[in-house]
């Protein structure tokens, strides 16, 4: 009976840290963003590819606001 509920916890263990390693990995670092503003994000090169699907010239006009506001 000791024998299972140790090899239960191991795996346990082991898939908690497995899971903590991923997160750490794959998660971007987003400290930057505290003093530096992004030059594009996702939506702006989906509306700009949108544009130039549509035959338009794309504009990009940003205005960033703190997130305290």
């Amino acid at each position: 009976m000791w024998y299972w509920t140790k090899v239960l916890f191991l795996i346990l263990v082991g898939a908690i840290l497995v899971w903590g390693a991923y997160e750490y990995i794959t998660f971007p670092n987003i400290s930057k963003l505290r003093s530096e503003n992004p030059t594009t994000s996702s939506m702006i090169e989906y509306r700009i590819a949108e544009a130039r699907a549509e035959g338009q010239e794309p504009r990009k006009y940003m205005v960033w606001q703190p997130i305290e506001q």
